[in-house]
């Protein structure tokens, strides 16, 4: 059988293969977790990222030429042309669970950390400096700022990019909670071996480990140890995605 050709269109991170985006991330890791061989291309303006997604939004895979611009739909379509390990547990119930952890962490965990990053005043001058401070002097001042609109306009129609910085710091610590007493004692989120659910949800926690983010955008897990040998363990198995200085994972 022939390798199908595969090429990931990413926002960078700040060096050539990874990535700053958890849904970038979550594809990389499901890549690699299947072992299938892969490019990356990395946009460097709004303008780049409509080349290959008309909504402006990444990642986009490209696969024989065909075309998937949804993480989820990714992840799909990477079960479908490389069936082994699978990213869904075959019970119905597992399964189904599985999609719902991957859907809440994507649509609604997401967005906490894009408002750190995004809106807070010391996450965007971390962020600014690590995905615009190689561009060119003029550039890197017209191009930030227009994607930071752009990005508050998304958050203020979700709603979370209405809320004070202490509401989504508390909603974010209430939610982290949750997903610790979910996990409980079990090795993965939904059941014995790493899922689709598993790999979103550390590609949005490995952004938070990162050596010298601002405090803003840390997150402790020696707070939820369950959650913090969880990862652990996703990393045994997958490397993290997030940019290459990265914490003990």
């Amino acid at each position: 059988m022939i390798s199908p050709k595969i090429k990931l269109i990413q926002y960078a991170g700040t060096n050539g293969i990874l990535t700053l985006s958890p849904p970038c991330a979550k594809v990389h890791m499901a890549l690699q977790f299947k072992g299938l061989e892969y490019e990356t291309y990395n946009c460097k303006s709004p303008k780049d990222v409509k080349r290959f997604n008309a909504r402006g939004r990444l990642p986009s895979l490209q696969v024989d030429g065909e075309v998937f611009v949804d993480s989820s739909d990714i992840l799909t379509e990477l079960d479908r042309i490389q069936p082994e390990p699978p990213l869904l547990p075959k019970d119905p119930k597992l399964r189904a669970q599985c999609l719902l952890l991957e859907d809440w962490v994507d649509e609604v965990l997401y967005f906490y950390g894009v408002y750190l990053r995004w809106v807070d005043i010391q996450g965007f001058a971390w962020l600014k400096q690590a995905v615009f401070g190689t561009l060119p002097a003029p550039l890197r001042l017209i191009v930030a700022p227009i994607v930071r609109r752009q990005v508050k306009s998304r958050l203020d129609g979700q709603g979370t990019g209405l809320k004070p910085l202490e509401v989504v710091q508390r909603e974010l610590a209430e939610r982290l909670q949750l997903l610790s007493d979910f996990l409980g004692e079990q090795t993965y989120f939904c059941g014995q071996a790493i899922s689709r659910a598993d790999l979103s949800l550390a590609a949005s926690l490995d952004q938070t480990q990162i050596l010298g983010l601002p405090p803003v955008l840390q997150i402790d897990l020696a707070r939820w140890p369950n959650l913090q040998n969880w990862l652990q363990r996703v990393h045994g198995a997958v490397p993290a995605a997030a940019i290459k200085e990265t914490g003990p994972f």
